[in-house]
């Protein structure tokens, strides 16, 4: 059964151009999106920092509701502001979590353009 959990959770990452870690925790079918610490990875700390203090924390659930018909809870628990959400790796197939990964890279890559243009504004 870790195959296949392993195998989406590599999927959904790898197409949304970041990294984790290879497996989920000791067998959990549930696996974190940690947007900040990810974001750092891929777009640095700068990123993360504007982005926190920027963009509401559950747009981005909301935009994966909107545009990829996946819903995923908060990832730190309701009423807690953080990028992050909690995805289950044992209940869509593997195009499902390959459509979220690239959905995930693409906000994340608008997200840094919007940085990229505040920083060359001076905002």
């Amino acid at each position: 059964m870790q195959r296949p959990i392993r195998r989406a959770l590599s999927c959904a990452l790898s197409l949304a151009g970041l990294r984790g870690p290879g497996r989920p925790e000791r067998g959990c079918p549930l696996y974190r999106l940690d947007l900040e610490v990810l974001g750092a990875q891929r777009y640095g700390r700068d990123f993360v920092d504007w982005l926190l203090r920027n963009k509401n924390q559950l747009e981005i659930l909301f935009r994966l509701a909107d545009e990829g018909g996946v819903v995923l809870l908060p990832g730190k628990g309701f009423g807690t502001p953080h990028p992050s959400a909690r995805v289950s790796l044992a209940n869509l197939n593997e195009q499902d979590y390959a459509r979220l990964g690239r959905i995930i890279r693409t906000i994340m890559q608008e997200y840094a353009d919007e940085y990229q243009r505040a920083q060359a504004g001076g905002s």
